[in-house]
């Protein structure tokens, strides 16, 4: 998924936040956050904390205090700003531009050498609604506001958007694509196959290619054809720019597969790649909603090598 990419970017951004003291925290968007918490509840929180270590565990970046710890998720248009300046200028799902009205969360730093800095995320995701009200028959609109259910951790009630997306465009290649992911996780894997060629056919060059392939891996793992699983997730693994994740999928399935050589291969190229892999944020990535595929995973994971969970 591009956005592992993206939050990885975000976390080496807030990573020079680092020894910084929190001067103000500032809520500008009340639905943004979970559990109820007001802006009162968050500055009170946060200001005056100094700020220890920031962590990526899947979409999530968490920056740690020496009090309360903070979880920013970044979905497929959030964006993190340092100085109002993004570490990312294209974004794979949404605007390369920043606006002052997207910004959700802010922080006010002062850091050790006495500089004021700040730190914030937009996210125009919470546009996707505006955008529909404004055409529903904007393929683009309906594919960003399924997506948005899905990350709200309710993919069932996305898909009707995503199928809507690509009835409005039957060329829109993306559109597939995410529905053959929703499908995967969902452990559909005939409708995901039959999402993916569409996608694959519609953009034979995709840039995301490499991720096409390890989901048809995936959906042929959910449909018990462990020789397909295996050789679609080695071609994932193995073509250029490939997440680090997809060739940690590809030693999982060798190792479930009995493929044992190949399994170490496969972890030794991901753990080349990062060294802090683990359980933990492949499932982050990947939220497989079959428990018993689930478990063969995480089994297949553990007997190569790979931690529950880094530090």
């Amino acid at each position: 998924m591009p956005e592992l990419i993206e939050a990885e970017a975000y976390a080496g951004a807030a990573r020079r936040a680092v020894g910084a003291t929190i001067e103000r925290a500032s809520l500008h968007d009340q639905a943004w956050v979970r559990g109820g918490l007001s802006p009162s509840d968050l500055d009170d929180a946060l200001t005056g904390r100094t700020i220890d270590s920031v962590e990526r565990i899947g979409k999530v970046v968490r920056l740690n205090t020496d009090g309360a710890s903070v979880a920013l998720r970044f979905g497929m248009t959030g964006r993190l700003l340092w100085d109002d300046a993004g570490p990312i200028d294209t974004l794979t799902y949404g605007p390369n531009r920043s606006e002052e009205a997207w910004v959700r969360f802010s922080l006010l730093l002062r850091s050790e050498d006495g500089a004021a800095h700040r730190l914030a995320v937009e996210d125009a995701r919470r546009h996707a609604e505006r955008s529909l009200e404004l055409d529903p028959m904007d393929p683009f609109a309906n594919f960003n506001f399924g997506r948005a259910h899905w990350l709200r951790g309710d993919p069932a009630a996305g898909q009707a958007w995503l199928e809507r997306s690509v009835s409005l465009s039957p060329s829109f290649a993306q559109g597939f694509y995410a529905h053959a992911w929703a499908d995967v996780m969902a452990g559909d894997g005939a409708a995901a196959l039959d999402n993916l060629g569409k996608a694959v056919r519609l953009s034979p060059l995709d840039p995301f290619l490499y991720a096409m392939m390890s989901a048809r891996g995936m959906a042929h793992f959910h449909m018990g054809d462990m020789d397909a699983a295996t050789l679609w997730a080695e071609r994932g693994a193995g073509t250029p720019g490939a997440h680090y994740l997809i060739s940690a999928f590809a030693a999982a399935i060798n190792e479930a597969a009995g493929n044992h050589a190949q399994a170490l291969y496969w972890t030794e190229k991901t753990m080349h790649r990062r060294q802090d892999a683990s359980i933990e944020t492949f499932f982050s990535a990947f939220p497989f909603r079959d428990a018993a595929r689930k478990k063969i995973l995480r089994d297949a994971l553990a007997a190569v090598g790979f931690p529950e969970r880094t530090s």
